[in-house]
């Protein structure tokens, strides 16, 4: 792989540099020097960091930390472009809690010239030559079911293996309606983690990165590409909800359940409200949690007692004390005097570079004085897109004789929470970065932990047939 400068782009690129500096009053970004920065602020605050260091994959994030290193003296990866590498080694330590926030290039790059920004993507933009007609009987002859044409409903890009540190594949520009790109360039890279699923990095209109973790890949997909041979066909549609209520019978009631945010529990409540004589003789009920990335625990406390058979463990976390992570509580109290946290404040305070309990016990048990007779079936629906407090639910779902887990196995982003914030501050930090990092280690680790496969479900679904239909047909096989 080629990237290509000439005179007049390093000259223009210098020019942009220089007019950062001025928007931001600071000195260029050196790039190892803010990789440094960003690997300290993860070992001082990041609850996880020993964790991970001292575990399976320490050795390699260890390796890819000094080859980030050695690539960040380098031209391409100065300034905005560092959050490439940046990003590589926070995606490395595989916690969804845990990311960059950061402004792209775009966001300088809307205030220059069009002649000032063909210049900058030129010479910031990896860059492979290609030829159209023996990529495609390449790609014929590849074994490789990845590798092949793909398209989006703007772009089309070839990807084929190409692999080091920072990917594993990469999709390269064939033909495109984007102003600022052009054929050759490469518009996203694929890295397959160690769950063997991949983690996503996609330059939007304007060159800025974007980064996801485990995208769903298939031999026709990847995430929103498809391949050219089938784009005739008609994507898979999402469920739609709203037509299995015709299938909806007397034996069964369904909740949909997207997300744990605090603004979706007023529709839980209200689902519970007009439903509430329905619930004391309906055998089965329905949650489907597909693409719930969590929230907050209190936002489905009210299904508990109707999942409820037995008392119910919850393990807790330690937070890892850190001034960072102090000063984001003291942020976060409001007018209200919150007695919990303030103690908990002081506790951190006498316990700075230590973990210590949220709660003084290890483990919460949830005892409830009734057990409900229905519904006596509870099917709940999980893909890999559950995550956090939707974890945390299915764990306490699981605890029920009642309820059934059904779908694939969960995303994995559970044993490390409590998002807090960390921005750069002095002369290296700069104000185009600042990190998200979970505070708190749970206390299940590491007999027990989730993030590695997510959670299983007691029965895997196929993906050829409608979920929806297979529960209904798995409802009515138990009345045979």
């Amino acid at each position: 792989m080629t990237i290509f400068f000439s005179m007049k782009t390093t000259k223009i690129l210098f020019a942009f540099i220089l007019f950062c500096n001025l928007i931001y009053a600071q000195p260029s970004c050196n790039c190892k020097e803010n990789l440094i920065l960003l690997n300290n602020a993860l070992k001082e605050n990041y609850a996880g960091y020993q964790y991970k260091k001292e575990g399976f994959n320490g050795i390699r994030l260890n390796a890819l930390f000094q080859q980030l290193l050695i690539k960040a003296d380098t031209k391409q990866y100065q300034n905005y472009n560092c959050a490439r590498l940046l990003d590589a080694y926070v995606t490395a330590f595989e916690d969804k809690h845990t990311h960059l926030n950061y402004l792209g290039i775009g966001h300088l790059a809307r205030k220059l010239s069009e002649e000032a920004k063909d210049s900058l993507f030129n010479a910031i933009t990896e860059k492979i030559s290609i030829n159209k007609d023996s990529l495609i009987l390449n790609q014929k002859n590849s074994t490789n079911y990845l590798e092949g044409i793909y398209a989006n409903n703007r772009d089309t890009c070839v990807v084929f293996k190409n692999t080091n540190f920072l990917h594993d594949y990469i999709g390269v520009v064939l033909n495109t309606n984007k102003k600022y790109w052009k054929k050759g360039e490469v518009m996203f890279e694929l890295k397959q983690n160690q769950k063997n699923q991949y983690d996503y990095f996609l330059y939007d209109e304007l060159h800025s990165l974007e980064s996801r973790r485990d995208i769903k890949v298939s031999q026709m997909n990847i995430d929103s590409w498809k391949r050219i041979s089938s784009i005739t066909n008609s994507p898979q549609k999402q469920e739609n909800l709203i037509s299995h209520n015709q299938k909806y019978c007397d034996s069964t009631l369904y909740l949909a359940l997207p997300t744990f945010d605090s603004s979706y529990k007023p529709t839980i409540t209200d689902f519970l409200q007009r439903n509430k004589q329905k619930l004391r003789h309906t055998p089965n009920l329905i949650l489907d949690l597909r693409g719930n990335g969590g929230g907050s625990d209190d936002t489905f406390a009210e299904l508990i007692p109707y999942l409820y058979t037995n008392p119910i463990v919850r393990q807790g976390v330690k937070y890892y004390c850190s001034q960072n992570t102090i000063e984001n509580l003291q942020d976060e109290l409001t007018e209200e005097e919150n007695l919990f946290v303030r103690k908990l404040i002081t506790r951190m305070k006498a316990n700075i570079g230590q973990f210590i309990p949220l709660h003084e016990t290890n483990e919460l048990t949830i005892k409830l004085d009734t057990v409900f007779l229905y519904p006596t079936h509870i099917y709940i629906i999980v893909d890999r897109y559950c995550a956090s407090s939707a974890e945390e639910f299915i764990l306490i779902a699981k605890q029920s004789a009642k309820a059934k887990i059904l779908g694939e196995n969960t995303a994995g982003c559970l044993d490390f929470s409590n998002v807090k914030s960390y921005a750069p501050k002095g002369d290296i930090g700069v104000t185009w970065w600042n990190l998200d990092y979970a505070s708190t280690i749970s206390q299940r680790l590491p007999e027990s932990p989730v993030d590695k496969n997510g959670i299983f479900p007691d029965l895997y679904l196929k993906n050829d047939i409608d979920w929806i239909d297979q529960i209904y047909q798995l409802i009515a096989d138990s009345y045979k």
